[in-house]
């Protein structure tokens, strides 16, 4: 056998996954083992280069990237957390809003009628007779027109907010998702760190 063959053979011998000893595609950056799907080496967050597990700094940009992917994570996962919360506590109100909104519309035409009923026993028309219900009625359509201003004013949040609830529900469960997809690869940066740190400290 040729010296190079046996310098290749030796070169794929190395270029295999640790955990599986499955033989790793070198053409390219890979990140993860094609067959177990095991993390072989750490991106940097700063110029998006895929590292060994062995290097301490980025052999691109010199940064210490599990420190800098731990540090950009937390950023992202703090801000997220707080925007969340802040969705959460408007949830809340505009909940009540509608809540409150709903009981008007039932009190308001409620009291109106009932407010109107001495008519029947005094009047001799229709309209008389007809009175409780039209003030039923005009009670109900006012709420229908303006409870939701006067809801919304009641819980102090802005009216805007609440005509466009839809999306903003949308977009914070898009906020949710992009946290928890946050949270692992914080997760696995803090593993990556803690494990570098044990084996090298």
């Amino acid at each position: 056998m040729l010296h190079a063959d046996i310098k290749k053979i030796a070169a794929l011998e190395m270029a295999r996954c640790p955990n599986c000893s499955h033989a790793i595609d070198q053409m390219g950056n890979r990140t993860h083992c094609q067959k177990c799907s095991r993390q072989l080496t750490v991106l940097c967050i700063s110029c998006q280069t895929n590292n060994s597990l062995l290097f301490l700094n980025c052999m691109k940009c010199d940064s210490d990237f599990r420190v800098v992917g731990v540090e950009y994570y937390s950023r992202q996962v703090a801000k997220l957390d707080f925007d969340l919360k802040e969705f959460y506590r408007l949830d809340q109100l505009y909940q009540r809003a509608i809540f409150l909104e709903k009981l008007w519309r039932f009190i308001v035409p409620t009291v109106l009628f009932l407010l109107g009923t001495p008519c029947w026993y005094f009047s001799n028309n229709l309209w008389g007779l007809l009175l409780p219900f039209d003030l039923a009625f005009i009670g109900y359509l006012a709420v229908r027109i303006c409870g939701q201003k006067w809801a919304t004013t009641k819980v102090e949040i802005p009216l805007e907010w609440a005509k466009q609830w839809k999306p903003i529900s949308l977009a914070a469960k898009r906020q949710e998702t992009k946290k928890d997809e946050m949270e692992k690869q914080l997760d696995y940066y803090l593993n990556e760190l803690n494990r570098f740190r044990q084996k090298n400290y």
